[in-house]
């Protein structure tokens, strides 16, 4: 034992000396000889550690710690070990014990002590934070703050400081600071005040400025917040501390209602924070506030659209921003949201804003805002029962407040107007303006009560009008009341247009203002405008079926006005693929399809609209009296009779067009006897049109219609003998007297009474081409006459009547070909000596047919005329080719047959000519059946 003693102490003079190798081997010797030596292994595991054997080394130490844990000098090795060999960052529960040992040993705070102990307690602390082991950990690290004095130690004690704050708070910005003891709250205070003030901006950590502001904001100490922060802004120029400070003006404007003059250079700073970053949310909000309070709602919906949106809004903010100054700030932005989409205007704005606003109002916001604009957006959208309940809980709200009731007035007084009950809304607008002069929606609304009530003081109306534009030019409705107004009273389209298309622009989406538009553009004859319009809102897509419907019927009738018969054709069939029975547009399409000449596809519609009127007993005389105009046209003249005799017998309002209609089946009747040679029987019905046409209800039309019938109903009776039988007409048509009865007329006073009756026609509508040529025919037939009568002076004055009549044919329309050829029809019947005029007349007809590419058929007529002219002139080859190109032109017409087998026949063809005259004789018989 002696033996060992003393060479334990030659081992530790060796150790003192630095002679780590001798020291070594008599050590390890020492433990061969008595393994159970605590000295010879501490002092082998110094040794080991000095010639870089870590393994032996810490087996050493190990040895002795697991034997002896109250020898301070196997853990302390330890811990040279691991700082030696492993990296004490790392976690490991040895060297936690052995910190906890050592600390243990070392109970003074002996200032020869404080190093060891400042080194063990980070140590310590270090590994207690890795292992997760945190019960009394908060001890040591107040001990080592309280030990890491002076310079020496900052970094121990800013350690211990950090490492408290998160011991306390483990979760930052998410730990509930409330359900901390109050000293805990008090001594992270401490703390973070202690930590920061040994700092600089180059040496400081941002988060922890942002960390203390956040702390002091969620804990309710706003004022300490604000120092802090303006304190943070000088030292460490720290970003969030401007946005606290911004925050806090925000919430105070916010609150208030109006930037306060103490406020503006806190306002100010939203300057530096958008440099360090533009598109920040709380840089919006304050854009969007000044937005809001000038009135500018399109812009501050935009800007607080994108401060509250998830992407990049708010909630993207980093989570230091959640503290009640920003829940506020949210809250309002949300209300002054709502009531920038609500005074935006539009079906969907309104109802976000309604939903947003209700949203505010769960959250108990007490602001009389909310529930005034709650209440438009309710009467746009719901009705005006809702926004009723609205008013009513804002009433209940604010029973106390008389001022905040007063300004509900106005919300009553847009309820009222509603229900028109203009007493009660111009005196509860004119209070509510007392108090809140510059809300444009009361001043609409006592416009629209003196508008409505037509006050004599249009003044008084148009200054609310001019007022509630002037507070907020983006307000759609006024526009339209104002360009109104300027159209009616000052008579400036241009101006008037302005405003319209003003107000279509801010709210194109309203379906009142469309309307309004479209109605002004159809009055102001601006129908491609309106058209523009109506197809615009239908392609959009926004508009409720209703609106649709409407918008559809309006866009085909401004079509069928300006003949788009496609586009008419295919609204209305978009109609009633939704309203299939709806009765009005089924007659509307059968027009429609009617002026396009779909005649048989409008028959079959108007005849199933008649069948379905008759099976359910309702009246269907528009449907039938249409059907029965559109069988007149498709040549039906039995059906069409009998129709019009039955719209005769039971319907006033179509009677007299159904006599007119039966007047026109007559003529057709007569015109078709008369070419076949039934004299008797075109007379009896041009008997029937003149009696037809002659009933008082006709004439009491005024019509050029009627006349120009009676007239053509008179012409025909050229047709008729001198002797044979005549018309019977009133003595009211012959001579203007009051007697009853009829007069017997001959063909010579027949034809005589057509000249008057156009003459009448003509008087009512002058600009008619084809009433001058009905003229010129009368007089020339009447000419024609009168010269076989031997009344030649008289022959001559109504030829030249007839001639006068050709000029303003002509000048009315120049270019009809059947003008020119009638032209010179009554030329060459006129006077020999005018054949060359009625021949370039013939020539000009001609030209026109060619240049508007008319059927080859219509042009028969004329060459036939023209070669029957050069027959007279017996030049027969020439009058040969000309009829050959009318026969050409229609071989089923008989005259060119017939009058090339005139040429034949003096041209010494006899054989040719009957052939010839055979053939025209077939025709003519096949024409006259057809025609039966």
């Amino acid at each position: 034992m002696a033996d060992i003693k003393a060479r334990l102490k030659r081992v530790k003079e060796l150790l003192d000396a630095q002679d780590w190798q001798k020291a070594y081997d008599i050590a390890d010797r020492i433990v061969s000889d008595d393994p159970t030596s605590i000295h010879a292994r501490l002092f082998l595991g110094k040794a080991s550690m000095e010639l870089e054997k870590p393994d032996r080394a810490i087996e050493c130490f190990r040895t002795v710690a697991k034997s002896h844990p109250d020898q301070a000098a196997a853990w302390q090795g330890i811990i040279v070990f691991y700082g030696k060999y492993k990296k004490v960052e790392e976690k490991s529960d040895e060297l936690r014990e052995a910190f906890k040992r050592c600390l243990d040993g070392l109970l003074g705070e002996e200032e020869k002590l404080r190093p060891k102990l400042v080194e063990y307690l980070v140590g310590y602390c270090r590994q207690a934070f890795l292992s997760g082991d945190m019960e009394g950990l908060q001890s040591y690290l107040e001990r080592l703050i309280r030990m890491a004095t002076g310079f020496t130690f900052k970094d121990a004690r800013v350690e211990g400081r950090q490492k408290l704050l998160r011991l306390i708070i483990p979760h930052k910005y998410v730990t509930d600071l409330a359900a901390l003891p109050e000293h805990q709250r008090d001594l992270v205070l401490t703390t973070f005040e202690e930590l920061l003030s040994e700092f600089d901006q180059s040496s400081l950590d941002q988060y922890y400025p942002q960390e203390h502001l956040n702390t002091l904001l969620r804990l309710g100490r706003t004022n300490e917040a604000d120092r802090f922060a303006r304190n943070y802004i000088e030292r460490f120029e720290t970003h969030f501390a401007v946005s606290v400070i911004v925050m806090a003006a925000i919430r105070r404007t916010l609150i208030a209602g109006v930037l306060a003059e103490t406020d503006r250079g806190d306002w100010a700073l939203q300057d530096k924070l958008a440099t360090i970053e533009a598109q920040h949310p709380l840089v919006r909000i304050g854009k969007a506030i000044v937005a809001y309070r000038e009135n500018k709602f399109k812009k501050s919906a935009e800007l607080l659209e994108k401060a509250l949106s998830p992407g990049k809004g708010i909630a993207s903010l980093s989570p230091a921003f959640n503290v009640p100054y920003m829940a506020d700030i949210q809250l309002y932005s949300k209300k002054l949201l709502a009531i920038s989409w609500i005074c935006l205007g539009g079906a969907e704005n309104w109802k976000r804003g309604v939903e947003l606003l209700k949203e505010v109002e769960a959250a108990r916001l007490r602001d009389w805002e909310v529930y005034f604009y709650e209440g438009y957006g309710q009467i746009e959208t719901v009705g005006v029962e809702e926004a009723e309940k609205t008013l009513a809980n804002g009433y209940h709200l604010y029973a106390a407040d008389k001022d905040a009731l007063t300004i509900l007035g106005g919300l009553e007084a847009l309820t009222a107007l509603e229900r028109k009950d203009y007493e009660r809304v111009e005196a509860l607008s004119e209070s509510a303006l007392l108090l809140e002069e510059k809300n444009h929606l009361t001043h609409y609304a006592l416009f629209r009560c003196l508008w409505d009530l037509r006050r004599r003081d249009p003044r008084r109306c148009i200054y609310h009008l001019q007022r509630s534009i002037d507070i907020y030019p983006d307000f759609a409705l006024p526009h339209l009341y104002l360009g109104f107004y300027i159209w009616r009273e000052n008579s400036d389209a241009e101006a008037a247009n302005q405003q319209y298309e003003l107000a279509y622009k801010l709210l194109p989406t309203d379906a009142r203002v469309i309307k309004a538009y479209t109605d002004f553009c159809t009055l102001d004859h601006r129908d491609e405008k309106a058209i523009e319009v109506f197809r615009h809102c239908l392609q959009s897509g926004t508009f409720s079926q209703a609106d649709c419907r409407w918008m559809r019927l309006r866009l085909a009738l401004l079509c069928y006005r300006n003949k788009l018969w496609h586009e008419c054709i295919s609204n209305l069939r978009q109609i009633l693929r939704s309203h299939p029975d709806d009765r009005l547009v089924r007659e509307f399409l059968a027009d429609a399809l009617t002026f396009r000449g779909n005649y048989w596809s409008a028959a079959g519609l108007f005849e199933a609209l008649v069948k379905e009127a008759e099976a359910a007993g309702e009246p269907s005389e528009y449907s039938l009296y249409r059907l029965a105009s559109i069988r007149q046209k498709l040549k039906m003249d039995v059906e069409a009779e009998a129709d019009f005799v039955r719209l005769k017998e039971t319907s006033s309002t179509f009677r007299g067009m159904s006599l007119i209609s039966l007047a026109e089946v007559e003529l057709r009747k007569a015109r078709i006897a008369f070419k076949a040679c039934l004299p008797v029987i075109g007379v009896e019905c041009c008997q029937k049109s003149v009696n037809f046409l002659s009933d008082s209800s006709v004439l009491r039309l005024k019509s050029p219609m009627v006349w120009s019938l009676l007239g053509d109903a008179c012409l025909l009776m050229r047709y008729v003998r001198p002797g044979d039988t005549t018309l019977l007409v009133n003595h009211a048509l012959w001579d203007g007297s009051e007697q009853t009865g009829k007069i017997s007329l001959n063909i010579r006073q027949v034809l005589y009474l057509a000249t008057v009756f156009y003459g009448v026609a003509i008087d009512l509508k002058r600009t008619s081409c084809r009433l001058w040529e009905r003229l010129a025919a009368a007089y020339f037939f009447l000419a024609q006459r009168v010269k076989s009568a031997g009344d030649v002076e008289a022959s001559r004055n109504w030829t030249k009547r007839s001639l006068l009549a050709v000029r303003e044919m002509l000048q009315r329309n120049p270019y009809n070909p059947w003008v020119w050829h009638t032209a010179g029809f009554i030329v060459a019947g006129s006077d020999h000596s005018h054949e060359m005029d009625a021949c370039r007349l013939y020539t000009k007809s001609i030209e026109l047919f060619r240049y508007f590419e008319l059927n080859p058929t219509v042009v028969a007529p004329t060459w036939t005329a023209l070669g029957f002219m050069y027959v007279n002139k017996k030049r027969y080859v020439a009058a040969n080719a000309l009829l050959t190109r009318g026969q050409n032109a229609d071989p089923k017409h008989p005259e060119p047959w017939m009058g090339q087998a005139w040429c034949a026949e003096r041209l010494g063809h006899p054989v040719e000519a009957m052939d010839l005259n055979r053939h025209a004789c077939s025709i003519g018989l096949a024409v006259r059946i057809s025609r039966h």
